[in-house]
């Protein structure tokens, strides 16, 4: 131990008590030149916490998994889909743009037969002669004319099914709400009328949120703004509350079908747990195309003539991240399960044990062909209300003050532009893939687009 005699070396403190904060301290009791070290200390401490030496992480989105099929639909496996509604939605409105490819494939065959003579031996052992006959199936011609550059590529229209109809809402058998969240299963004749009016927007045109009364008009009411747009949610319940309830089923092979067309049985069976997204075409009635078509496609001969439409790039579906559900994905799997005959009892798991599969196809998307009129104001767009006839070549529709004309390109003016070009492509015995479409036409159709719809398969947008 070293003893001094300077007490100035070690001075007395005035309090024994440790400062748990250095830079806390009495300014009162140090001194001048004591205080503005500790206050330069204090700032310099500051600075450094508010300008950090290192940039903050860049944002970035969340990328989905997923896989383009060879005919241009979307799969995708990723599990955060399945357990993040928020993500599924964002995911399901980012795909919707996307326009699918319609082409109309044409084909003329006839039947030609023909006589040879094939050797035999009869029952002496000489050699004989018999006349065969035979059929061959000639093809006159075959090619393919693409509508995509007609579809319109706008923002797409959310929309909801009404609750009175009979659709997927969570089980393997449609329902509909009768309020307070309550459900039912629908009856018999409610989904057989629920199937013929799909089949009926389907063939003609008629956009989703059009009330069933209306489908036979050629005016249907579309919308711009929020405030109108929120008037084709028909469904007591949201686009993201559906996603919601969706992640939240405890189902395993559960299907969320965001559609923007009805849904369609031969879609479903792609996969036992998916959100498909169906692309379709509105306002474009399909079932009109052929009956003004085969009279401009004649031949010198007799000729069968078929006209065929073809929808691809148009499903987005969205299945479990299960090592069945991926399985299942592969065609030739699901193939050789029916042939040994395992995949019936996956279809009865599916139909009815609680916990087996589930589906939703009640909120889709649309992509609107029209241009709102500049002499009116838009307001809110219902629906139900009534729709007067109009005399334009283009349809329009009126409701609370409120015009909005179509500028869809009608079915009579598309086959002025393109008779010609239809007509050589028979004469010269055209014969060409789906992906040399012919064209372009010789006349210019117009320059309005049709309405082109979009559905998944589970959740359909």
């Amino acid at each position: 131990m070293i003893v001094t005699g300077d007490s100035k070396a070690f001075p007395p403190a005035k309090d024994d008590t440790v400062n748990p904060n250095p830079v806390l301290v009495n300014i009162d009791d140090a001194g001048p030149s004591t205080s503005t070290s500790i206050t330069t200390a204090a700032s310099n401490e500051v600075e450094a916490l508010a300008e950090p030496s290192d940039p903050p992480p860049a944002f970035s989105t969340y990328e989905p998994e997923y896989d383009t099929q060879s005919n241009g639909d979307i799969v995708s496996h990723d599990p955060h889909l399945n357990q993040d509604g928020e993500a599924l939605y964002r995911f399901l409105l980012a795909q919707a743009p996307r326009p699918p490819r319609l082409t109309l494939h044409c084909r003329g065959t006839h039947n030609e037969s023909t006589t040879r003579l094939v050797p035999y031996q009869d029952n002496t052992g000489r050699t004989a002669y018999r006349t065969e006959r035979e059929t061959h199936t000639i093809t006159d011609f075959s090619f393919y004319i693409d509508f995509t550059p007609y579809l319109a590529t706008s923002e797409p229209v959310l929309w909801t099914v009404a609750d009175g109809e009979a659709v997927h809402r969570g089980k393997m058998v449609r329902e509909v709400d009768v309020g307070l969240g309550e459900r039912r299963e629908a009856r018999r004749d409610e989904v057989s009328a629920q199937k013929r009016l799909e089949k009926h927007r389907s063939m003609h045109g008629v956009p989703p949120w059009v009330d069933p009364a209306l489908s036979d008009t050629n005016n249907f009411p579309f919308a711009t703004s929020d405030a109108e747009r929120t008037m084709i949610l028909r469904s007591s319940k949201s686009l993201r509350a559906w996603a919601d309830d969706y992640c939240a089923s405890d189902k395993n092979l559960r299907e969320f079908n965001f559609q923007k067309v009805p849904q369609r049985s031969r879609y479903r069976a792609n996969s036992l747990t998916s959100i498909p997204l169906i692309q379709s075409v509105y306002g474009w009635d399909l079932h009109r195309i052929r009956p003004i078509l085969k009279p401009n496609i004649r031949t010198p001969y007799p000729s069968t003539i078929t006209t065929t439409f073809s929808l691809s790039h148009s499903s987005i579906s969205v299945r479990p991240s299960t090592a069945l559900s991926r399985t299942l994905s592969r065609t030739w799997v699901k193939v050789l399960l029916w042939i040994t005959l395992i995949y019936p009892f996956i279809w009865i798991y599916r139909r009815f044990h609680p916990r087996g599969g589930g589906v939703w196809e009640g909120v889709g998307g649309a992509l609107p062909g029209y241009t709102p009129s500049a002499s009116t104001s838009l307001t809110a767009a219902s629906p139900s209300l009534s729709l007067s006839p109009s005399p334009s070549p283009f349809p329009s529709t009126s409701y609370a003050q409120s015009q909005l004309e179509f500028s869809r390109t009608q079915e009579g003016r598309w086959l002025r532009a393109w008779e010609s070009t239809i007509a050589r492509a028979v004469q010269v015995c055209t014969q060409a893939g789906e992906n040399e479409p012919i064209g372009p036409p010789l006349l210019d159709p117009g320059s309005g687009p049709l309405v082109v719809g979009f559905v998944p398969t589970g959740l359909l947008f």
